[in-house]
């Protein structure tokens, strides 16, 4: 089981960002010797974790319109990092395109915006194949700040500028109120796996 978390700091320049990953076993942080292949727009982007990796939303240079162009992965297992290419629409505005995770938990999720107040949701059948890409559907409401997450009854979790966390079935499009509300930035949407092991002893089982 792997007990690591990944940070990528920049220092708040224009260089390479530098890799910190941090050992809940040893309980320490250190400096992975490894090259990032890009840099985070405006030096924030939601991380998803599929397969292993940690993903965000990237740049090819520093401050380039902060025009997403990939999809940038850090293999928590053997460190390394690697690109898919952004699909659909190539460069696009950071604020405009969303990761997720799929509902399986297995593959990847873009939510595009367009300024129609349309959400168009692209799913990535084989995970890591650009070309695997395919339309699920659309969602018309101009006042969604974000889509959060996609549940396995075939809904979607969705962030309203009001800050109001509803859900939202894509095929008639009724939205209901969860009656969790918030800033909407304070809003993520977190996979996980249940376990017995423990943080901090490796693959100990908690009896």
């Amino acid at each position: 089981m792997l007990l690591k978390l990944c940070i990528l700091y920049d220092c708040y320049s224009d260089d390479i960002p530098e890799v910190l990953v941090y050992s809940m076993e040893a309980d320490l942080w250190r400096k992975v010797g490894v090259v990032v292949p890009g840099f985070i727009p405006n030096r924030w982007s939601i991380n998803v974790f599929v397969k292993v990796s940690v993903h965000w939303l990237a740049l090819k240079g520093p401050r380039i319109d902060y025009l997403c162009d990939s999809i940038m992965s850090f293999n928590m297992s053997d460190e390394v990092f690697s690109e898919i290419a952004l699909p659909i629409y190539g460069n696009i505005s950071y604020d405009r395109v969303h990761l997720s995770v799929s509902a399986s938990g297995d593959s990847l999720c873009l939510c595009f915006f367009h300024f129609n107040d349309l959400w168009e949701v692209w799913l990535m059948k084989d995970y890591g194949v650009v070309e695997s890409c395919i339309k699920q559907f659309t969602i018309a409401e101009a006042q969604i700040s974000m889509l959060l997450n996609f549940m396995d009854n075939g809904d979607v979790l969705l962030v309203m500028e009001s800050g109001n966390l509803v859900s939202c079935d894509p095929g008639n499009q009724q939205m209901k109120d969860l009656a969790i509300c918030g800033p909407p930035s304070s809003f993520c949407g977190v996979s996980y796996t249940s376990s017995l092991i423990l943080l901090d002893r490796g693959d100990e089982v908690l009896k």
